[in-house]
């Protein structure tokens, strides 16, 4: 695999599944993570989830990736 540490990883549909095991991956690599997903609820638990397993996403953000309006309504930092 190339080095990915420090780099950007931008993960949709980040609040469950797939989504979230690949935020988790990139997130062991060294990657700074920023997760969204459609359902607010899900995407605070997966906030929370990595706020216990060493460290929160570098931003989240509840967003359809399919909507542009949703989109351009930026990101929410935790972490500066």
């Amino acid at each position: 695999m190339k080095e990915l540490s420090g780099r950007v990883a931008v993960v949709t549909g980040a609040a469950s599944g797939i989504g979230l095991a690949m935020a988790r991956r990139f997130a062991e690599e060294g990657m700074k993570v920023v997760i969204s997903d459609v359902e607010e609820t899900s995407l605070t638990a997966a906030v929370k989830s990595f706020e216990q397993e060493g460290g929160p996403p570098r931003a989240s953000c509840a967003m359809s990736a399919s909507s542009p309006p949703s989109t351009s309504s930026g990101t929410r930092p935790f972490v500066s």
